[in-house]
């Protein structure tokens, strides 16, 4: 009988264990290397000499820019180079103030020994990394984890889970005028954040029950306690075969939690009863998030226009479409 791993059996709850594990036994290992070749360099020094030797003389600003750490931690490493004697200072000729750190004879002659031993650890990397089935997309993937960390990072997400648990599963159902409070001030701070968007449709937020009873026009609402969470308005036109979306909106603290999804299904769902044929969307196409919502429902990219806008320049806006029929 096989046991699993400890490490592998618990999954992605020891995500950053796993990561580090990985980080120690790779930094040890070309430590070792180093060492055995007599060879004084320390694996913290790389991202410095590596970004040196690629760029030329930098500032301690420019580096710690660079290397997104802080200027102190990047002045005590050159600091520390300095006193080796691996780097030094020089005044830049045109601006009296400004100082680059650069290689000293000492520093080039080391950086001639380490590249060929770079070579070999990235050779390597890339031999082992293509030893497995998924591995040789590892680093394409640890891209995208960086990316999705970033805005929200695990922390907020964790928050905002526990929240949805404690107060439950929101439901989707059609515009309640008792939510009319949180409903207005989820449109309102969607208009301030999103000032480059298509224009949004007044009655939307001055008359969504008349919007509704005049012309028969759908909103949805994602509902938890009381409390408008998401949005989603629909035109219907005339020859009611065909509807628009005036407006698609969730709650940023709740992105992460397929409203939007669940908010799309049911409202395409309810156009299809009602014999609506196609529907179609305006946004900026830098909506990369409701896009992906758009995409997954089965939408597509109808044209690009390019308007003109005072405050922000030209801006692009999109026109998805889907046929219902599809």
């Amino acid at each position: 009988m096989v046991i699993m791993n400890f490490y592998r059996r618990t999954g992605e709850l020891i995500f950053g264990t796993r990561l580090k594990r990985i980080s120690d036994r790779f930094l040890m290992d070309i430590s070792r290397v180093y060492k055995h070749l007599k060879i004084d360099f320390e694996m913290s020094w790389f991202p410095l000499f590596y970004l040196l030797d690629e760029k030329g003389g930098l500032t301690v600003t420019e580096i710690a820019g660079e290397l997104e750490i802080t200027h102190s931690a990047v002045s005590q490493l050159v600091g520390a180079l300095e006193r080796k004697g691996l780097l030094h200072f020089i005044n830049d000729t045109s601006h009296r103030r400004r100082r680059q750190v650069y290689f000293t004879p000492k520093g080039l002659d080391l950086i001639r020994v380490l590249k060929p031993i770079w070579d070999s650890i990235l050779r390597c990397m890339r031999g082992m990394l293509e030893e497995g089935e998924n591995s040789a997309y590892l680093l394409a993937a640890l891209e995208e984890v960086e990316d999705a960390m970033k805005n929200p990072g695990i922390y907020e997400r964790v928050l905002a889970d526990l929240e949805k648990t404690r107060l439950g599963e929101p439901e989707v159902v059609d515009y309640d005028a008792s939510c009319k409070t949180s409903f207005n001030d989820l449109i309102l701070r969607w208009i301030i954040e999103n000032r480059e968007d298509a224009p949004l449709e007044a009655d939307v937020i001055n008359n969504p029950g008349g919007m509704i009873e005049r012309d028969g026009n759908l909103i949805l609402m994602a509902k938890l306690k009381k409390k408008c969470i998401g949005i989603l308005a629909m035109r219907i036109q005339e020859n009611k075969e065909e509807a628009d979306i005036l407006c698609f909106i969730i709650d940023k603290k709740w992105k992460n939690h397929r409203i939007g999804k669940r908010l799309m299904q049911e409202g395409l769902e309810r156009l299809r009863n009602s014999g609506v044929l196609k529907i179609g969307i305006r946004l900026n196409r830098r909506r990369t998030g409701t896009m992906r919502i758009l995409k997954g429902a089965g939408f597509l990219l109808k044209n690009i226009s390019v308007t003109k806008d005072s405050r922000s320049g030209n801006q692009n806006i999109i026109k998805l479409e889907r046929d219902l029929n599809a």
